[in-house]
């Protein structure tokens, strides 16, 4: 170290933070893809879960509006009809408006059955999926956090380096200007006012005055 405080000192600051700004963009893209996913899956479940809570009139319309009678249904009405006209002919009421009135029930019990069955299997393959959705939607908010957290802790990490990084280069400073003035007060020492050097005269065994071995 020199006589006013040279010498290089190192800031620790300055060898550690490069690494703490390497870690945003090395560890955001492990997590974006999950982030992503469950971006995509709110995406795609809000506007069912909104319609379901605002108009499920109209959710229960659009399920349905792709509704028409299933092979099984055309089979057992079939079966049930030929059934009941046989009866009403073995009984003589055949044609008769209770006759029509007992086929019109089967055929419309049938056709409810039918439909209700059609709801539940599109409903219940919706909801597998929108169970999926959440699943996806929760592993994004995880993976979301866990980030966050991640680059939180990694912003107060850079935080910390760069006040200890400031009060070092301070403290740096402060012993820099203490040096200074402990050498500005060493040289004063060895030269008065007038310009006498005191060291030679001290080995001399002179005053300024004059043959006096005193400095005084």
């Amino acid at each position: 170290m020199g006589l006013f405080g040279g010498g290089k000192q190192t800031n620790p600051a300055d060898a550690g933070m490069p690494y703490l700004n390497e870690i945003p963009g090395t560890v955001t893209p492990y997590y974006n893809p999950y982030i992503n996913l469950g971006k995509g899956a709110a995406r795609i479940s809000a506007p069912v879960y909104y319609q379901q809570v605002t108009n499920p009139q109209g959710y229960y319309n659009n399920i349905m509006s792709g509704y028409s009678q299933s092979p099984a249904e055309q089979y057992n009405q079939q079966q049930l009809l030929a059934q009941q006209s046989g009866t009403a002919a073995a009984g003589g009421f055949s044609g008769t408006p209770y006759d029509q009135q007992q086929q019109a029930a089967t055929t419309n019990g049938l056709l409810a059955q039918d439909q209700q069955q059609y709801y539940n299997n599109v409903t219940g393959a919706q909801n597998q999926g929108l169970n999926a959705g959440m699943h996806y939607y929760d592993t994004g908010y995880q993976a979301s956090n866990t980030l966050a957290q991640l680059l939180g802790a990694n912003l107060a990490a850079q935080s910390g380096m760069a006040y200890s990084g400031a009060a070092f280069q301070d403290q740096m400073n402060a012993q820099a200007a203490q040096n200074r003035l402990g050498a500005i007060g060493f040289t004063y020492g060895l030269v008065d006012p007038y310009g006498h050097n005191h060291e030679e005269k001290a080995k001399n065994g002179t005053s300024s005055s004059g043959g006096a071995s005193s400095w005084i």
